[in-house]
């Protein structure tokens, strides 16, 4: 038997949430958008739940830092959005929030940000008298995933206008 005030299963009040975005560039999502309407958003709070040791969640449960990683804000309109830290570039931890529907039947979902893989700008030194010369083109460049060789190009950049 499951009373009112205990949680629910996600797919029947709240859905998950995913965003791409642009490295370096906040992520905003509306999680509202495809959560059922008769969830109360202003009921809603972000959780701790799966987050690394040492993050920490306001007092209002609407803002939450992950240390390394960057914070998580709600707003009023149902927009949480993750503000990475300066020299982060992988995908931030998965965050969970809460919301409760007329009744205070309580409901979760999780919002997902992925940002894609970047190429950061090779510099390979070497001397006048050599012709060739080897270099890891991949070990600078930022990823949560392991590169596919094969998508590799070499660009001449005298090619590129």
């Amino acid at each position: 038997m499951v009373s009112a005030n205990d949680e629910l299963v996600n797919e029947d009040f709240a859905s998950h949430d995913f965003k791409t975005a642009q490295h370096q560039e906040p992520a905003i999502v509306n999680i509202h958008e495809n959560d059922n309407s008769k969830l109360v958003p202003s009921t809603t709070e972000l959780t701790l739940e799966g987050l690394p040791k040492g993050s920490s969640v306001s007092e209002d449960k609407r803002r939450v830092a992950v240390p390394n990683e960057g914070v998580w804000t709600l707003d009023d309109l149902g927009n949480i959005t993750f503000t990475p830290n300066k020299d982060f570039f992988k995908d931030p931890t998965p965050i969970e929030y809460q919301s409760k529907d007329g009744s205070g039947n309580l409901a979760t979902a999780r919002v997902t940000i992925d940002y894609p893989p970047v190429a950061m700008p090779d510099i390979i030194k070497r001397e006048c008298n050599e012709t060739t010369y080897m270099a890891d083109v991949l070990s600078n460049d930022v990823s949560d995933e392991v590169f596919d060789i094969s998508t590799l190009r070499i660009v001449d950049p005298m090619e590129i206008s």
